[in-house]
């Protein structure tokens, strides 16, 4: 368990699916026998078997998986072995782990959901996102035999204004179709290269770090100051509760085909919002 005042915050948004989740809870390191405690964030896509598992696993199995070296194998054999998923159902979910130890803090991501990292209100860390943009993810893909197929995705470029952006979804060899290139479930079909970054934690230092599934960061401006003073600043449920509203306002479209038009969203076209909050304080 970390040395410093750790507060968590979760907030959840069901826009939609209804398929995003997050929890939180406290283990032991099977290697080390290190205190922690862990937060983890799941986007649920496709059927809900997959992301109903995960919410039914008991907090001490999920304190046992978490704990291993590699919690995403162990959690994707878990849910493999439970048969939940059947052999050609499409279903499954993005993982963000973060394990807080004594003097550091472990961030594990596996599909299209982020964690960000902030440093004394300094932003030190962004996850990649395991997709077609990620060509480390790409080369995995291919080299598996995985095909690409083009697509579209949305990129909020002001406030007021939602534009068309060139995307890919992968085509697994049983006709699966995802927009993540590996996700808990599906039998395991897309194989695991989960990213691992190590924070050394440090005193007299306070960290800041904000999970989020895509519902949120398709919503969020990167190179925006204002959008990223909101992640550093605000509290989980207003930064849950913003870009839910976002989803939902009206908004000035840009489609591929060019012209500027106006959208709302309706509610099966939103995606659902799972956002997580841990403030490390010296």
């Amino acid at each position: 368990m970390s040395m410093f005042p750790i507060h968590i915050a979760t907030a959840t948004a069901q826009l939609c699916k209804g398929q995003d989740y997050v929890c939180s809870g406290h283990g032991k390191s099977s290697e080390t026998d290190e205190a922690f405690e862990w937060v983890m964030l799941n986007d649920g896509h496709g059927t809900n078997s997959c992301i109903n598992f995960v919410r039914a696993i008991p907090e001490e199995k999920k304190s046992e998986l978490i704990g291993s070296p590699d919690p995403i194998q162990r959690l994707a054999g878990y849910i493999d072995e439970s048969g939940c998923v059947r052999t050609y159902e499409s279903s499954g979910a993005t993982a963000v782990i973060i394990k807080l130890y004594k003097d550091r803090a472990e961030c594990i991501n596996c599909g299209d959901s982020r964690c960000i990292i902030f440093k004394d209100g300094e932003l030190i860390h962004v996850s990649k996102e395991h997709n077609s943009y990620n060509e480390e993810e790409r080369t995995r893909m291919l080299n598996r035999g995985i095909t690409f197929q083009s697509s579209t995705n949305i990129k909020v470029v002001s406030d007021t204004m939602i534009a068309s952006v060139p995307s890919e979804y992968a085509i697994f060899k049983n006709g699966t179709m995802l927009a993540c290139t590996q996700a808990l479930g599906h039998n395991s079909k897309t194989g695991y290269d989960p990213a691992v970054f190590v924070l050394p934690l440090e005193e007299d230092v306070s960290y800041r770090f904000v999970m989020g599934s895509d519902g949120l960061f398709d919503m969020v401006m990167m190179d925006n100051p204002c959008d990223m003073e909101k992640l550093k600043t605000a509290t989980c449920q207003d930064i849950c509760d913003w870009a839910a509203a976002r989803w939902q306002q009206e908004w000035d479209a840009r489609p591929s085909t060019g012209g500027d038009i106006k959208i709302k969203y309706d509610s099966h076209e939103c995606d659902d919002v799972s956002v997580a909050v841990i403030n490390v304080k010296n």
